[in-house]
């Protein structure tokens, strides 16, 4: 059956990957969907949480597609250790059953300080939160039961 890109895109609004994140814009989808190739960008989420006296979190609850958890914590880590993310006094992998939990605990008093626009890309991609993805769509024709292919 014939059908068109916008009512497959409603039909099948993208892949659902398991460990969630989220895929930044629907031009990569309506790529692969259109050619069988399209480039997806994905990134972690996170929430700005208010803790107890005056603290503030970051809290990680989805990570890109095969990221791997613990190497996303000792990166983050890592970076903390040579400044190039400032304000962090605490790093926690509070993740459990029911899902990811990775937890930025900032400095008491302390403004969240985001990178500069020129770093923000390398800040990202070194510390695994954002990963980008290569879609393949292959089509195989449906095999009629009476007749062969």
């Amino acid at each position: 059956p014939e059908i068109t890109i916008d009512e497959l895109i409603e039909l099948i609004p993208g892949p659902d990957f398991p460990t969630s994140g989220f895929i930044c814009g629907r031009e990569g989808i309506r790529q692969a969907y259109k050619t069988g190739r399209g480039i997806l960008h994905m990134r972690a989420r996170a929430n700005i949480e208010e803790g107890r006296k005056d603290k503030t979190r970051i809290v990680i609850t989805e990570i890109p597609y095969q990221v791997n958890k613990a190497r996303l914590v000792e990166q983050i880590a890592a970076l903390v250790r040579e400044k190039r993310i400032e304000g962090i006094a605490d790093i926690r992998d509070e993740s459990a059953r029911e899902g990811i939990r990775i937890v930025l605990e900032l400095k008491r008093g302390e403004p969240v300080r985001l990178p500069k626009p020129g770093e923000a890309k390398a800040v990202l991609k070194c510390a695994s939160c954002k990963k980008r993805w290569t879609a393949g769509m292959r089509n195989y024709p449906v095999r009629d039961r009476g007749k062969g292919w």
